[in-house]
């Protein structure tokens, strides 16, 4: 988790109106708080929205969420394709094609579209504000404690997509836990695979604990026969992967 800004970015950003005010207040927030500036960049929220909107998952998880800029931006895809899916289905009803079924489907949900582990129990409130105000609370859980205890009740197969960007320690372990419970065709994301600020993996000297994890996450990935994966060079590095 950190946001790097700089010319490019911001006229990346001030062109495609990236950010609107609520995305605005959350950096804001962040600035005003006494902790560092960590979320992803506006680039990298448009990326993963039209992999969502490209995708259509069902069940998302995202491990560390800091102040929610990234859950709004997540969680905004969701809803744009739930409503695509409702508008679907009215014209299926009323081609007579299985349109109730897909109404039913679409309204009457099982589970929260977007489920976030956050272990801070300062930050859950917080979370939880900005996406009551973004108007996406209906479709989140937002669960304070460690992100593991979750992460091993869940069943195989249980995610189709996951947003890894919490502490970078243990990007490997979270690895072994993906591995498992996102579906075959799932999306695995994974934020600053690249270092925290400076692209540090490339640093041989640099021997710092997160660093060295980030490395061993990278070269699991790579290494995986479950993925197909590749990283891009966007902000701090952004990893995607498709579970075979």
């Amino acid at each position: 988790m950190s946001d790097f800004r700089d010319g490019v970015i911001d006229y990346i950003s001030e062109t495609f109106k990236l950010e609107d005010e609520i995305l605005k207040d959350i950096i804001k927030q962040q600035s005003l708080a006494s902790g560092p500036m960590m979320n992803i960049g506006p680039d990298q929220g448009k990326l993963i929205e039209l992999l969502i909107k490209i995708h259509k998952p069902q069940r998302v998880l995202e491990i560390g969420s800091y102040f929610g800029y990234s859950a709004v931006w997540l969680a905004r895809a969701l809803k744009s394709n739930l409503a695509k899916a409702g508008e679907n289905a009215e014209i299926e009803d009323r081609e007579g094609v299985l349109g109730e079924r897909v109404a039913e489907r679409t309204s009457l949900r099982q589970y929260p579209l977007l489920t976030c582990l956050e272990k801070s129990s300062k930050q859950v409130p917080i979370i939880k504000a900005n996406l009551e105000k973004a108007e996406l609370d209906s479709i989140v859980e937002v669960l304070e404690g460690d992100a593991f205890d979750f992460l091993k009740k869940q069943s195989a197969n249980s995610f189709d997509l996951i947003f890894i960007d919490a502490d970078k320690t243990n990007y490997p372990t979270y690895f072994t836990f993906a591995e498992k419970i996102l579906k075959s065709g799932g999306l695995l994301l994974v934020d600053n695979v690249l270092g925290l600020y400076n692209s540090e993996v490339l640093d041989p000297d640099n021997n710092d604990h997160r660093i060295s994890a980030i490395r061993k996450f990278n070269t699991m990935l790579a290494n995986s026969e479950l993925f197909d994966s590749a990283i891009l060079a966007i902000q701090s590095g952004l990893a995607i992967a498709v579970k075979k």
